[in-house]
């Protein structure tokens, strides 16, 4: 049932295909007389009109209050030792463009990629982001606020809006001025309208100095678009030169070059420093469609472990935008997860085989 509502809410001609059979159906109970009383005729009329445009207004309304339909643009990508986190934006408003995205949250088991849940996380801004891991539970930053979502149960454990705040702690009692996220720590910094300034951790809803107690961060490995440190004395960098402006290299500190490869529009998406292995997003062509996902060692940077290319996906369904590409990549042990329009991969990180696929 899940998947047919996912289905019917996904498509916009589904939709109103639903919603024209929906009203028609209404509109014939409504001049329906099976009852020889008027009033029990029109008493059927009325609840027949209401009960058809309560399911019409919970059709249009469910992807936002109750995280249906097809996933399409992922914007974060997370993974932990049994759970994989991911957040989706959507848009509610009008064909004109007016409205606010919001954001769901799917946690998956790493193992077998079961979606295990999937839920509200936060709206307004352009990316939601997840900046917490603990066990099945994630913290999402958006424009909003932060919200903590146990992603086993759809729960949520925890929120920075201010009205939940300030019935939570009593330093918060006289009201609150500001609230300053500081992604280094994870923590948030509460500013009091009696001047007070406190920090409280999101995992542990206890308030004090960082020495008492853990925050738990999302691990990542130190990369940026533009170069990889692989070791306290070692960067590669990929970087263009002023002839070819869309075409990188790999180059040293020392702009001496590390490799004969070029990559169009390429950068660094992933490291693992543990395997001493990188990724590359780079593109067939200057359209940025059919993207080369390229995986190199550290031991050899003449020629990539292995190449994953979007046409040999076959990735795509009646849902999918055509124009679709990868929008979050994540190392995690020996295995590689990224993500294309509403689909997520999974690949041996040494081999680049694909593990499994799911539509989500």
């Amino acid at each position: 049932m899940v998947q047919i509502l996912d289905a019917l809410l996904s498509s916009i001609l589904l939709l109103t295909i639903a919603i024209l059979l929906l009203s028609f159906a209404g509109i014939l109970l409504a001049v329906a007389r099976p009852f020889r009383s008027e009033i029990a005729n029109g008493i059927l009329s009325v609840i027949s009109i209401g009960f058809v445009f309560g399911i019409i207004f919970w059709m249009l309304n469910a992807r936002y209050y109750h995280a249906l339909g097809k996933a399409s643009e992922f914007t974060d990508l997370k993974v932990n030792q049994k759970y994989i986190f991911l957040v989706d934006k959507q848009f509610q408003g009008d064909s004109d463009g007016m409205g606010d995205n919001f954001f769901r949250l799917f946690t998956l088991d790493r193992l077998s990629g079961e979606l295990i849940g999937r839920s509200f996380a936060g709206e307004y801004g352009e990316e939601g982001t997840i900046v917490m891991l603990h066990e099945d539970t994630a913290w999402v930053k958006t424009g909003k606020g932060l919200l903590g979502i146990k992603g086993t149960s759809n729960q949520v454990v925890f929120s920075d809006q201010k009205k939940a705040l300030t019935l939570h702690f009593e330093e918060f009692k006289i009201g609150i001025d500001k609230i300053n996220y500081l992604p280094g720590d994870s923590l948030l910094s509460i500013t009091a309208k009696d001047g007070r300034t406190h920090l409280l951790s999101p995992r542990t809803q206890k308030l004090g100095p960082p020495k008492d107690y853990e925050s738990n961060p999302v691990a990542t490995a130190f990369f940026a678009k533009e170069f990889i440190e692989l070791s306290k004395n070692q960067k590669v960098y990929l970087s263009s030169s002023s002839r070819k402006q869309f075409l990188s290299s790999l180059y040293t500190a020392e702009a001496k070059v590390l490799s004969p490869l070029e990559f169009l529009e390429g950068y660094f998406v992933a490291f693992s420093p543990e395997k001493q292995i990188f990724l590359i997003l780079h593109y067939e062509t200057t359209d940025k469609i059919d993207f080369i996902l390229s995986a190199f060692s550290s031991q050899n940077l003449q020629k990539p472990l292995w190449d994953i290319y979007r046409k040999d996906l076959q990735i795509g369904d009646f849902f999918s935008k055509s124009e679709s590409t990868l929008t979050c990549v994540q190392v995690y042990e020996n295995e590689v997860y990224f993500t294309i329009d509403g689909f997520l991969c999974k690949a041996d990180l040494q081999k680049g085989t694909i593990i499994w696929k799911k539509r989500l």
